[in-house]
C-alpha cells in the first residue's frame, strides 16, 4: 500500500502570521497492517482506557516493552519538556498519523525587514487504528518529533535538492523513521508480524539504511521525468545517483509517485505559497522605504533583489 509523504501546508493565520504543517505517513498506508487475534492489540486503540489521556498511556507502555522503544520515548520525554509539556500532551488523536509542526512567521508592519519565527509540533494518531497499528505509527511519528528539524522555507538556504534529502534520507526524515519503526516493531511483535516493506531492507539480522535508501529512490516509469526534473532545477548528482528504474512499493500518497517526483512538486507548491507570502511582505517593504534612511533604503533593496532572483519563476 502507498506511503503518504509529508505535506507542507500553508495558511494565514492573521495578517502577518504564516503557519505550515508537516504530514507523516500512517503504518497502514505503508503496507504495515498487522493482524492479530489478541484482542487487547487488535481492537481500536481509543477502547484501551476509558479515557484518550489513558489510552495514550497504554501505547507509550506498549512502546516501552522494548529496550529501544523506552529509549525512544525517553527521548520524546525530553523534547516534549523543552516546550515545558508531557509527552502525553504532545499526542492526541486524529483523522490520520501525523506530526504536524506549526512555523508561525511575525513581523510588524512598521518594519517588515524585522522577521522572527515560533514552531511548536503535535503528533497525532490515526483514530481508527488497531492498538498493533497505532503503537507502530506512535513509533514512526515520534520519530520525526525527536528527531527531524522543521524546515524553514522562508530562508535562502531552502532548496529543492536539501528539501529532497532531508524529507527522505535527512535526521528525523522518512529512512530514519521507516527503520525505527522497523526495528521498534520486531522487537515488541517479532519478525513474522513486520510488514513486507521492513523485510524488504532486512540484511541478514539487521535493517540496512542503506537498502531503505535505495528503496525509497526507486522510480519504476517515473524514472525519466524525475532525471528531467533534476537537471532542470540543479539536484545535485550526490542526490541522483541514488534513483533507479526499479519499481518502488514505497509511494506517496499525497502524490501517487515515487517519493522523489512527489518531494519536487511539493517543492514547487511551497515556494510558490511561500512567494506569494514574501510579495505581500515587499508591499511593506517598499512603503517603509520612502520613510527610511539611506542606510535602511539599501537594505530594503538587497531583499528586494534577493526575493526577485528567488521568487521570479514562482510568480509568474
Amino acid at each position: 500500500m502507498p506511503g503518504r509523504l509529508p505535506t507542507l501546508f500553508f495558511s494565514i493565520l492573521t495578517s502577518f502570521l504564516v503557519c505550515s504543517s508537516v504530514a507523516a505517513s500512517s503504518w497502514a498506508e505503508r503496507g504495515g497492517v498487522i493482524r492479530s487475534a489478541t484482542n487487547k492489540y487488535s481492537g481500536n486503540w481509543r477502547k484501551l482506557s476509558s479515557t484518550q489521556e489513558g489510552s495514550i498511556e497504554q501505547l507509550i507502555e506498549i512502546v516501552s516493552t522494548s529496550k529501544l522503544g523506552i529509549q525512544l520515548i525517553d527521548k520524546a520525554r525530553l523534547r516534549a519538556a523543552k516546550d515545558r509539556k508531557r509527552l502525553e500532551e504532545v499526542i492526541d488523536s486524529g483523522d490520520v498519523s501525523v506530526t504536524d509542526t506549526t512555523l508561525v512567521r511575525k513581523f510588524n508592519p512598521s518594519s517588515p525587514e524585522s522577521v522572527r519565527f515560533e514552531t511548536r509540533s503535535t503528533v497525532y494518531i490515526d483514530k481508527s487504528h488497531s492498538t498493533k497499528n497505532a503503537v507502530l505509527d506512535l513509533i514512526h511519528e515520534l520519530t520525526h518529533y525527536i528527531y527531524k528539524k522543521p524546515f524553514n522555507p522562508y530562508l535562502s538556504e531552502f532548496s529543492v535538492s536539501s528539501f529532497l534529502s532531508d524529507t527522505i534520507q535527512g535526521k528525523g526524515g522518512e529512512v530514519d523513521a521507516f527503520m525505527v519503526e522497523c526495528r521498534v516493531g520486531r522487537e515488541i511483535y517479532g519478525l513474522k508480524a513486520i510488514s513486507p516493506q521492513c523485510l524488504n531492507i532486512l540484511d541478514g539480522e539487521e535493517f540496512s539504511r542503506d537498502l531503505a535508501i535505495k528503496e525509497f529512490y526507486k522510480l519504476g516509469v517515473h524514472y525519466d521525468q524525475f532525471k528531467h526534473e533534476a537537471s532542470k532545477l540543479g539536484i545535485s548528482d550526490e542526490i541522483i545517483q541514488f534513483s533507479s528504474r526499479e519499481d518502488s512499493s514505497l509511494i506517496s500518497s499525497a502524490w501517487s509517485k515515487p517519493y522523489p517526483v512527489a518531494v519536487i512538486e511539493e517543492y514547487g507548491t511551497i515556494m510558490t505559497k511561500v512567494c506569494q507570502n514574501d510579495l505581500k511582505r515587499m508591499t511593506y517593504l517598499r512603503e517603509s522605504q520612502t520613510r527610511s534612511i539611506a542606510s535602511a533604503n539599501k537594505k530594503v533593496g538587497q531583499v528586494e533583489s534577493k526575493f526577485n532572483a528567488r521568487c521570479r519563476s514562482y510568480l509568474d
